[in-house]
């Protein structure tokens, strides 16, 4: 019975060091995106810690940050009566990612210093800055990527990224008047991650623990024989 129990255990131990499920997760590191796309790439899996069974993409922060001027262009006066802020984030061109159309995510109303609600711009080059005020974040949802592309997310080693296109366009309303919005010193604080699910390759270790354990249940069967 005790050589039973103890096979048992062992062959619990050898399925755990076999075969589990593992996570690991990777950055692209905080930039800053414009009203232009620019490139956020996070590194791939490396394909030697196991196989890869599920790859998450996600925003882990995209914060709007800075400040927007307004100008009227026209003979009469007009008033600001709307600010929103739109963030878009896609898979690079010309790379299948399974990522799917570009996400986006809206802060409506933005708040500013001072508020926009209102604001006049008089006329014949009237002007205000709208300076954003901290702790205003996009939401965007996560996306769990098929089986199907995995081989994209993944390499020997490690090596390569996987690149997403990110950026932050503004969006003034304003009632009489023509008017022009100067954004470039507004940007979306990003960072990009992916969480790659696995399931790990067994150290040398675990093998050669699971040896010296059937040597010594040969061995003590031996004696008790």
């Amino acid at each position: 019975m005790k050589t039973k129990s103890l096979v048992l255990a062992l062959t619990g131990i050898s399925l755990f060091s076999v075969a589990h499920a593992a996570t690991v997760t990777n950055y692209s590191g905080a930039a800053l995106a414009g009203s232009s796309y620019s490139n956020f790439s996070i590194a791939k899996f490396d394909s030697s810690l196991g196989t890869l069974t599920g790859v998450t993409v996600f925003v882990s922060t995209a914060q709007l940050q800075g400040s927007v001027g307004i100008t009227n262009n026209d003979a009469a006066s007009a008033t600001i009566d709307g600010y929103d802020s739109t963030f878009n984030i896609k898979q690079s061109a010309g790379t299948d990612l399974g990522y799917g159309s570009t996400k986006s995510g809206t802060i409506t109303d933005v708040v500013t210093t001072p508020g926009w609600s209102g604001l006049t711009l008089a006329a014949n080059g009237g002007q205000q800055t709208l300076t954003i005020d901290g702790g205003q974040s996009f939401d965007i949802a996560s996306v769990n990527i098929a089986s199907s592309v995995f081989g994209a997310y993944q390499s020997a080693g490690g090596t390569g990224f996987v690149t997403f296109q990110v950026r932050s366009t503004q969006g003034v309303n304003v009632t009489g008047g023509d008017f022009s919005v100067n954004s470039t010193a507004t940007f979306a604080n990003t960072n990009i991650g992916v969480t790659y699910t696995y399931t790990a390759v067994p150290e040398p270790s675990a093998f050669a623990l699971l040896g010296l354990g059937a040597m010594g249940l040969v061995a003590r069967r031996r004696r008790n024989g």
